[in-house]
């Protein structure tokens, strides 16, 4: 649970995400798998104003880059996600999309809470399998605040979905 430290005004427990995996496949007899190892979580976080856009830009390499007025509480991690089932040595193509672009806290009662805006996913574009058909994947993103309003203590979520094709 969140603690109430001195001038934080606003707490915003972790974001999560729900995830829409497409691979785009030509002529092939392998069943290539997507599989989420860990979730992208930017952590648990408190902004002590949001009277102006602010961001935290949590890198595929796990390096955070924030404005001073979100404060973390508890660390993010970026999302891993295990490819498998490709051929071996193969060049893949990865884009990854926020739907709609925007969080949704559903255990939010208040309708006028605000949301954060996801973007700028953070990842190698292009990888290349191993000699097994296989790789991990790393993905970051930017949060940024609404700018206005307030926040809940509530988990936001947001919708990611990834492309692969080659």
């Amino acid at each position: 649970m969140v603690q109430v430290h001195g001038e934080i005004k606003d707490y915003v427990m972790r974001l999560s995400h729900t995830v829409l995996l497409f691979l785009f496949i030509s002529n092939s007899l392998n069943a290539e798998t997507i599989t989420e190892l860990s979730m992208l979580d930017f952590g648990t976080i408190a902004i002590t104003d949001n009277t102006a856009a602010y961001t935290l830009r949590l890198r595929y390499t796990g390096q955070v880059i924030k404005d001073p007025q979100i404060i973390m509480i508890t660390p993010g991690t970026p999302a891993e996600y295990f490819l498998s089932g490709f051929l071996p040595s193969t060049l893949l193509t990865i884009n990854i999309t926020s739907i709609p672009g925007v969080t949704y806290s559903p255990q939010s009662g208040n309708p006028s809470n605000q949301q954060f805006t996801i973007s700028n996913f953070d990842y190698l574009p292009l990888v290349t399998t191993t000699a097994a058909g296989e790789l991990s994947i790393f993905v970051g993103a930017t949060l940024t605040t609404s700018g206005v309003g307030t926040y809940e203590d509530t988990p936001y979520y947001t919708t990611l979905n990834i492309n692969v094709s080659y």
